[in-house]
C-alpha cells in the first residue's frame, strides 16, 4: 500500500531516458536546434508552459541584462579567459576563472545586440548584427566562447525566471550564430 497517493501519478508516468551518450547528444541537438530558431515557440520547450507571457519573458531579460551588464560582459569574457586555479570538480563552476579582458567590448557589443532584439524582433536585425559580428573578425572565436560560456551559466531562479532564462539562451546562440 502506497503512503503518498499523490505522487502516484508522477511515479507511474516517470520513465528515465536511455543510459546511452547518443540519446544524450540527440537530445542536446534537438534543444540547441531549437534555440537557435527564433522566435522561439511558445511551447517548443515546455509544452504545457502557457501561463507565462513570451513579452515579459524576453522584457524581464532584457532588464537582467541591462542592469548590470559591465559585470555581464566581464563574467562571459571568463569563456575567452584562462580556467580557474585550483581546479574545481563541477564543469559549469569556475570561480576562479580569469577572463579576458581584451574580448570585453566585443563581447558588450554583442550583449548589447542581444539586448536589442529580446526587445524587438530579430529579423530586421540580423544584417546589423552580421555587419558587428563581421567587424569583430578578429576576435570571433573568443566572442563565441564568451556567449556560450554565459549561455551555460544563466542560473534560474538566481539570476531571472525560467523563461526569461529560456529566451536568453535562444538569443545568445542567435547572437552567436552571426559569426
Amino acid at each position: 500500500e502506497r503512503t503518498r497517493p499523490f505522487c502516484t501519478p508522477l511515479f507511474d508516468t516517470h520513465h528515465p531516458p536511455p543510459a546511452n551518450a547518443a540519446t544524450t547528444t540527440t537530445t542536446t541537438t534537438t534543444i540547441t536546434a531549437t534555440l537557435k530558431n527564433l522566435p522561439l515557440s511558445p511551447g517548443s520547450l515546455e509544452p504545457d508552459w502557457g501561463w507565462y507571457d513570451e513579452g515579459a519573458a524576453r522584457r524581464e531579460a532584457a532588464e537582467r541584462l541591462v542592469h548590470n551588464h559591465a559585470a555581464i560582459a566581464r563574467f562571459a569574457a571568463r569563456g575567452a579567459g584562462k580556467q580557474g586555479m585550483p581546479p574545481v570538480m563541477a564543469p559549469l563552476a569556475d570561480p576562479n576563472a580569469v577572463p579576458d579582458d581584451s574580448v570585453v567590448p566585443a563581447v558588450d557589443v554583442m550583449l548589447r545586440w542581444v539586448c536589442h532584439a529580446l526587445l524587438s524582433d530579430t529579423g530586421p536585425l540580423d544584417d546589423s548584427v552580421g555587419q558587428s559580428a563581421a567587424s569583430l573578425a578578429g576576435v570571433s572565436d573568443e566572442v563565441v566562447a564568451s556567449l556560450t560560456y554565459l549561455k551555460d551559466r544563466v542560473g534560474v531562479p538566481r539570476d531571472m525566471q525560467l523563461p526569461a532564462a529560456r529566451q536568453l539562451r535562444g538569443h545568445l546562440l542567435w547572437a552567436s550564430g552571426k559569426f
